[in-house]
């Protein structure tokens, strides 16, 4: 039977004594593409808010803030 890495790091994990420093685990490089798409989401939620608002028009007549 093969078994994963992810599986593997959690029975790791599991069978060290209890205790895991948390602030030396690493977070494993898929959770920045993850990051980064929630990231866009935010910003693209911002724009709209601006755009619904009319802030661009205003800028657009009152010059950079």
């Amino acid at each position: 039977m093969k078994m994963n890495a992810n599986r593997k790091m959690d029975m790791d994990i599991n069978l060290t004594s209890g205790k895991v420093d948390l602030n030396t685990l690493e977070p494993p490089p898929s959770v920045a593409v993850i990051r980064r798409i929630g990231d866009g989401f935010k910003v693209f939620q911002v724009l709209r808010a601006g755009y619904k608002s009319g802030q661009f028009d205003w800028l657009e007549h009152h010059g950079p803030a």
